[in-house]
């Protein structure tokens, strides 16, 4: 249902991975009803096949086709009685969309906008190819299009907001961002204010939800965690600062969250982790 695919070699400092969702249910039987966190990344995607509704803390957020998403901050639901679902997407690395389109990232927390309005994309070029596209093959080759033009028409430089996600990735997620400001020797006025516009998250924020991605990774159901090592493992100070963490990005306690009831989730985020494989 969900695969993943390494980037050309051009797009790698700016995309973490490509990506294809296929499903297909019997109508009126199955629906389409899947949980997912928050995962650091913002996305560019294109729903060729079918249809959902996304919800972020229950309130109904309107998808079009060609989509683009900021940071997730909270939760979020898709949900769809379609018979079939294919989308080909792609997830940028944190800084990716403010290096190639120097976007507004802090005012696209938790939404979705038009990819064609947001990102100037020239529709002349490419709505005909995106409307005809018969496999996610297609898209995929379509979407690095987009974003390799982009690249040679000029990006932003690298500074120190991009080695500082590597530095929070390398740690998983466990470092603070007065441990991140003394390693990169820069005031922390400055770096707060520059990670924002940047990622669209405060570095606290963000730093904690790779922290939550990489211990999810780990909580395998079908062996027994004592979940009090493991959240002692990255750095909860306690059980019930983890629990409260849990809760909010999972909707319910660890003792009543139950992994099986979501396939997407699962299959993403404990089956073949991505944030394991693309960073």
């Amino acid at each position: 249902m969900f695969t993943t695919y390494f980037p050309n070699k051009i797009l790698e400092p700016y995309v973490a991975t490509l990506y294809t969702i296929e499903w297909e249910g019997e109508r009126d039987i199955d629906i389409f009803n899947e949980l997912c966190l928050p995962t650091g990344y913002c996305i560019l995607a294109y729903l060729f096949h079918g249809g959902f509704t996304v919800y972020v803390n229950s309130e109904k957020i309107p998808l079009p086709n060609f989509y683009v998403t900021g940071q997730q901050a909270s939760k979020y639901v898709f949900k769809s009685n379609s018979n079939s679902i294919k989308i080909v997407g792609v997830a940028f690395k944190p800084t990716g969309l403010w290096h190639l389109f120097g976007l507004n990232l802090p005012a696209l927390v938790n939404k979705a906008e038009s990819a064609w309005n947001l990102l100037g994309i020239s529709k002349d070029l490419f709505q005909d190819s995106l409307n005809t596209i018969k496999s996610p093959k297609e898209g995929m080759s379509i979407l690095e299009k987009i974003l390799i033009e982009k690249i040679r028409s000029g990006v932003q430089s690298p500074n120190a907001v991009d080695i500082a996600i590597g530095i929070i990735y390398e740690k998983r997620g466990c470092i603070s961002v007065t441990q991140l400001i003394k390693r990169l020797n820069i005031s922390e006025r400055y770096f707060q204010k520059l990670f924002k516009k940047m990622v669209g998250l405060p570095p606290s924020l963000y730093t904690r939800i790779v922290r939550f991605n990489f211990m999810f990774s780990e909580m395998n159901p079908k062996v027994e965690h004592d979940l009090k090592t493991i959240s002692a493992l990255y750095n909860y100070y306690d059980f019930s600062h983890f629990s409260r963490d849990f809760k909010r990005y999972c909707g319910e306690s660890p003792s009543k969250f139950f992994i099986d009831k979501f396939h997407f989730l699962k299959e993403t985020m404990i089956d073949a982790p991505v944030i394991l494989k693309h960073k």
